[in-house]
């Protein structure tokens, strides 16, 4: 359990708890990870890279690189860079954050 300001989120292999709730789904597609609000037609919060993954420069660590879903039906380049560098639990609740 990773605690983020004055919210305790819970991230599971497929889904973002807080306080009980799901707040957000995850989906795995190759090397990204995808942030969906949940719901029957989910809405794409952003997208989650392995840091540097994006510019070809793959970090060897276990970092991640946080995006926007600007167009969420669309993938890259319409994705902006939010959050560079930081883990994997620390990228979503910057995205979580942004989607409020």
């Amino acid at each position: 359990m990773k605690t983020f300001e004055d919210s305790e989120l819970v991230i599971t292999g497929a889904a973002v708890f807080r306080d009980r709730r799901r707040v957000a789904a995850l989906r795995y597609s190759g090397a990204c990870i995808v942030v969906l609000e949940p719901g029957v037609l989910p809405r794409r919060l952003g997208r989650i890279w392995p840091a540097g993954y994006m510019s070809g420069n793959r970090d060897p660590g276990d970092l991640h690189d946080a995006w926007t879903a600007k167009h969420p039906m669309v993938h890259t380049p319409s994705d902006t860079l939010i959050a560079p560098g930081l883990p994997l639990a620390e990228c979503i609740a910057v995205i979580l954050e942004g989607a409020r």
